[in-house]
């Protein structure tokens, strides 16, 4: 497809692609305007891992920090700590809906994590992602404190116990009364005790303070990097991108619409797709609008000035250059099936030959739904089929002149039970070489070659053929099948007539 088929395919389609765009573009605006806009708040904390004697980053060490910091990502959104933000921050609050709108993510090679709250309430959003993590902050201590109370309290309770045995020595000490030989060795005996206490004390003191060393050691610590502020704008809808994306969309869909129409569409549209398909050239295009082929009158009698009427001059002329080397003075105008314009090509190819001079018969060949006589207001009453049921019948007699000079018209005459036998007949073929005796062309109006056999028996009894195509209408595989069986039947195909031509239908 090259640029001007491109642009061709554009034209045809133009109203379908801007009015589907214009609706899906519309849609999309009065949806996001009529959309409630949400909010996002996000604040930052980093996570300290607490010290290791093993300080090396090895992977091991990379992964621990991964791991953790996706543990706390999990954590952030314990239904225990959303329960107490919604407590202090916006009582009646739903959980669910609460922990739907937050988003956490861990910052890729880093230990951050960001938390962002989404909510149609721009202060809330804010207040609900401070909250959220200055509440995992506290409990989150509370917890890793939790892991070394059971020791500590133990301790505690054994450090207060020799305390009071301390006490109690040393006030038993004070109460001694030097200077007696029983009370010199009492005394003795509880400096040695006291001395023991108060080494157990220190020992347990030191247990102590090694405990919460290592609790300070080995606990996480969390750092908020960076509060979460007022929203100023709502991250959605975009109104201006969506509407972008909206209208995108529908100029997509729009084009998909038409190139899949396009696809189903085997009907012929150029002049090129022809010569391709037929091996034969397109003598002449016709412009003839719906309304000028509804007129059912010579074009040469009711528009003698119509471009339309120029063209089957033209196809005179090709006709002529065609017939150069073996002129065809016996002549089918036929199509692949109705509809197509095959009569309206007979009649003005007809006048405009008639109109050089010569003298032509237009012969009405459809014995089934004939209408040739109707162009010129005659009868149906005798034609054809009275001259191939009667040998006796004289040509002269069922000739009927026109109002065009050297135009004469030979209707089908009355129907028939069996038109295709009688065209297919001898003396069907013996009628034609005698209508050759009373003019120099003899053009036939031939029915549909496709639904019935009648025009492509005839075919053979004429010197040549041409096929009239109706743009946008006549199928390709209709096409390929007239051709195939013209070809069968050894028809001289002179060309194509390409009809009801618009400078839109060419592309």
């Amino acid at each position: 497809m090259n640029v001007r088929k491109y642009w061709g395919f554009l034209k045809q389609w133009y109203k379908l692609i801007i009015i589907l765009s214009l609706v899906v573009g519309s849609g999309v605006y009065i949806i996001n305007k009529l959309t409630v806009p949400t909010y996002k708040a996000t604040t930052t904390i980093l996570i300290n891992q607490a010290r290791t004697t093993n300080s090396s980053q090895d992977y091991s060490a990379l992964l621990a920090i991964d791991r953790l910091a996706k543990t706390y990502r999990e954590l952030l959104l314990q239904r225990v700590v959303l329960e107490k933000v919604i407590s202090d921050t916006a009582p009646g609050f739903s959980v669910d809906r609460l922990a739907k709108n937050i988003i956490v993510e861990v910052v890729r090679d880093t230990q951050l994590i960001s938390l962002s709250v989404e909510d149609t309430n721009p202060k809330r959003a804010m207040l609900f992602a401070n909250a959220i993590v200055k509440e995992f902050m506290v409990q989150n201590q509370f917890r890793q404190a939790n892991r070394y109370t059971a020791t500590k309290q133990s301790l505690q309770e054994e450090l207060n116990k020799i305390q009071e045995e301390i006490t109690k020595t040393q006030s038993a000490v004070d109460n001694l009364k030097i200077g007696e030989t029983d009370q010199l060795t009492e005394q003795t005996r509880l400096q040695t005790l006291l001395a023991q206490y108060r080494n157990s004390y220190s020992n347990l003191l030191k247990s102590y303070e090694d405990v919460r060393l290592e609790e300070a050691r080995s606990s996480d610590s969390i750092d908020i990097i960076d509060e979460a502020s007022l929203p100023q704008a709502p991250i959605r809808p975009n109104v201006s991108l969506s509407t972008l994306m909206g209208t995108l969309v529908g100029l997509l869909g729009a084009i998909s619409i038409a190139l899949f129409i396009e696809y189903l569409d085997d009907s012929v549209k150029s002049p090129e797709q022809i010569e391709q398909l037929t091996g034969v050239s397109v003598l002449s295009l016709i412009s003839l609008g719906k309304k000028q082929a509804r007129i059912n009158k010579p074009l040469a009698l009711v528009q003698p000035y119509s471009p339309a009427l120029e063209a089957y001059g033209i196809l005179k002329a090709n006709l002529e250059m065609v017939e150069l080397e073996k002129p065809a003075h016996t002549l089918m105008v036929a199509s692949s099936n109705r509809q197509e314009g095959t009569t309206t090509t007979a009649v003005n190819l007809a006048v405009t030959i008639a109109q050089s001079g010569k003298e032509v018969i237009l012969v009405d060949t459809d014995l089934r739904q004939p209408n040739l006589h109707t162009w010129f207001n005659q009868p149906n009453d005798k034609g054809i089929t009275n001259l191939l049921l009667d040998p006796t019948a004289k040509i002269e007699d069922y000739l009927i002149p026109t109002d065009v000079p050297g135009l004469s018209l030979l209707p089908s005459g009355p129907l028939t039970t069996s038109p295709t036998e009688l065209l297919s007949s001898k003396p069907m073929a013996a009628l034609i070489e005698q209508l050759k005796g009373h003019a120099n062309v003899i053009i036939l109006d031939g029915s549909a070659l496709l639904p019935v056999l009648t025009s492509s028996l005839l075919t053979r009894y004429c010197d040549a053929t041409i096929l009239v195509v109706k743009i946008g209408s006549t199928r390709t595989s209709d096409l390929k099948k007239v051709c195939s069986r013209l070809g069968q039947s050894s028809v001289r195909l002179l060309g194509v007539v390409l009809n009801q031509v618009s400078k839109a239908s060419l592309r």
